[in-house]
């Protein structure tokens, strides 16, 4: 079993300035290696295509764990982070944080909150209440120091996000940090997700490294974002969790600045674009 929470326990999760925790020395440091040495390669994770300069690329489970390139150990680790088990150690870990932030989830499901897992893109919502999603990810090669993504919070219909670092061995560049943020006068200043730097602060640091994992409740406080990263030739190498809703749990439209017609309607986009897949797998003949 590679359960990424396994070990985790209540004691762990940092309340400030929304409830996360940080894990070191996740799994055996053998393991590590080998799932470093077995890392999908780019032209994997690309689907072939070409790429451009510190550009994110995201391999979903549904088609990572059916894909002949990628190794057993790999299929492995995907897999234990879609179950049942994962789902229902994260409630254990995030259970009063969910009751305190999110009281509708309580009362829609129960205030234990038995949630039944199902996977995304091969699940429906109607059989599961949180489809989970690990993806094999990287940030390419980087060229010109720059930064992937600056602050913002993500899509409302995310229960919880997560990054679980595997940095190469030689990879010596600086940057591709998690900083981890607060408002500085209130949420009322999102542009779309984002939110402008001068508008936030850095409440704490999460340094590139190896056998990290950084797992977070969604939230509208839920600020995050990665620090520039200089020129190298390695990838930014992580595996993406996160786990979708039916409905939303904030309202992210009523937090946007007055001054940003065009990323709301972006957002809005992105959003219908979301539900529209939702429906298009719904009718998938089975």
């Amino acid at each position: 079993m590679m359960n990424l929470l396994e070990d985790a326990r209540a004691g762990d999760i940092r309340t400030e300035p929304y409830p996360h925790l940080v894990l070191r020395d996740v799994l055996p440091a053998e393991m590590v290696a080998r799932l470093i040495a077995e890392f999908p390669t780019l032209d994997t994770l690309t689907s072939g295509r070409g790429y451009a300069s510190n550009e994110r690329h995201s391999y979903p489970a549904h088609k990572a764990l059916v894909d002949d390139r990628v190794s057993d150990t790999w299929r492995r680790l995907l897999a234990d982070q879609l179950s049942q088990a994962f789902l229902d150690q994260f409630v254990v870990l995030f259970r009063d944080a969910i009751r305190q932030q999110h009281p509708a989830l309580c009362t829609r499901f129960g205030a234990d909150l038995p949630l039944r897992a199902g996977v995304r893109r091969r699940d429906r919502l109607r059989d599961a209440d949180v489809l989970l999603e690990s993806q094999v990810c990287v940030n390419t090669p980087v060229s010109a120091t720059t930064s992937v993504r600056g602050p913002h919070v993500d899509m409302p219909d995310k229960l919880f996000a997560g990054l679980f670092y595997l940095r190469h061995p030689d990879d010596d560049a600086n940057g591709g940090d998690l900083e981890i943020h607060r408002y500085r006068r209130g949420p009322q200043c999102l542009d779309g997700q984002f939110i402008a730097r001068e508008a936030v602060e850095v409440v704490d640091t999460v340094r590139y490294q190896s056998n990290v994992l950084v797992l977070f409740l969604n939230g509208i406080d839920a600020i995050h974002g990665v620090t520039p990263r200089e020129p190298t030739p390695y990838p930014r190498m992580f595996l993406n969790l996160f786990g979708e809703l039916a409905e939303p749990l904030f309202d992210l439209e009523r937090y946007q600045a007055r001054s940003s017609p065009l990323s709301r309607a972006r957002y809005h986009w992105r959003l219908g674009q979301k539900r529209m897949a939702r429906l298009a797998h719904a009718w998938v003949p089975r």
